[in-house]
């Protein structure tokens, strides 16, 4: 892949810190089909885990985390989605 030689001519169009997201593997997560339950879970918490995992204990874990307070919710939610 040419644009990973070229970093510097990367950073003048706003792709470098995609590179360096891909290089230390930060991405991973998004790229495995994972993207669009991740933005779900930030915006929806209850609906990026059913997406994941159905309905099931997690389902409603991540909607009593999401009643008792938006950030957890949100922080369970993404990391049933890494898991499963």
């Amino acid at each position: 892949m040419a644009f990973l030689q070229f970093p510097q001519l990367l950073f003048v169009f706003g792709y470098f810190p995609w590179v360096v997201y891909v290089r230390h593997g930060l991405i991973a997560p998004l790229m495995n089909g994972n993207g669009i339950r991740i933005i779900l879970a930030i915006i929806l918490p209850p609906v990026g885990v059913f997406l994941q995992v159905g309905f099931g204990l997690h389902f409603w874990l991540n909607i009593l985390l999401t009643i008792l307070g938006y950030i957890p919710g949100i922080i369970h939610a993404v990391w049933v989605i890494t898991k499963y």
